[in-house]
């Protein structure tokens, strides 16, 4: 194994030479993390990562190990990334910052490594925290909702859905596990709850709840004005119907596929994971 340094991050190098087989690096990676906190692995792929994260867990079910896949479409091909691969990696990059565990196994693919995303900076400032009696929070919660991409359905049942019923809103936030339940009394929070997705009933009463972007590919005033100048520039015009729309603030499906020029600026993973150990 070979270690450098570089931007103050610890690289570590694992040579095909060195005693580290393919058979125990789950457990190596493991060990690793109970030496230095946090690590960072990046492998070929989803299924690698998949496969990786599920033998981590076989040796410590208690570990936190988070998976940030590359997107599974091809830009500018008129689809757009799932659901849940857009899904996986804001709820990676939500857990990256907020985290306030110690131990952290990051894995990441090779394709996500040079791969840019939203700035981390931007996305520290659009979390929401809700608390129980927190005031002056019902239009707050609306305008977050439509701000952050989130999809307004008449029954929330997965992540990036919400919907409002009078002085209820339910919303499916990415970073969480569960649905919540909030209900009003005019503008102030009453209560918050967790609720199930399949028979719609209230679970267990909450105190807070996060709430965070549905994706990392936001379209608001900024973000439209920056795809429409890089657009034209990019000589796209057999994709017209798509520049028409979304300037006025319509997106069709496959309006994802512009993410590589919706913003001025974006960030590489490793700008996320300053506090990691990185392995290859």
């Amino acid at each position: 194994m070979k270690e450098f340094n570089q931007e103050k991050h610890d690289f570590f190098l694992l040579q095909k030479n060195n005693c580290i087989c393919e058979s125990s690096l789950a457990l190596f990676i493991l060990l690793a993390c109970k030496k230095l906190g946090k690590v960072a692995f990046f492998t070929h792929n989803i299924k690698s990562m998949i496969s990786l994260k599920e033998e981590i867990k076989s040796y410590d079910s208690n570990v936190e190990v988070i998976i940030f896949p590359e997107f599974d479409c091809s830009f500018f091909a008129n689809i757009s990334p799932t659901k849940q691969i857009l899904s996986e990696r804001i709820q990676t990059l939500y857990k990256v910052l907020f985290s306030k565990n110690t131990e952290i196994i990051f894995i990441g693919s090779y394709e996500s490594l040079v791969t840019k995303t939203i700035t981390r900076e931007n996305l520290i400032k659009r979390r929401l925290s809700l608390k129980k009696n927190s005031s002056n929070f019902y239009e707050k919660i609306k305008i977050f909702l439509i701000e952050n991409m989130f999809e307004r359905v008449d029954f929330v049942r997965n992540k990036g859905e919400f919907a409002i019923r009078g002085d209820i809103i339910d919303i499916f936030s990415p970073n969480e596990d569960s649905p919540v339940r909030i209900l009003f009394d005019l503008d102030n929070i009453e209560s918050l709850s967790l609720f199930d997705t399949e028979t719609q009933k209230s679970k267990n009463s909450i105190n807070s709840y996060d709430l965070f972007p549905a994706s990392e590919i936001i379209y608001n005033e900024k973000s439209i004005k920056n795809f429409r100048q890089s657009f034209r520039l990019a000589g796209l015009e057999e994709r017209e119907e798509f520049y028409k729309s979304i300037s006025n603030n319509i997106f069709l499906p496959g309006s994802d596929q512009f993410y590589p020029i919706l913003y001025s600026d974006y960030d590489s993973i490793i700008l996320f994971l300053k506090e990691f150990a990185f392995f290859f």
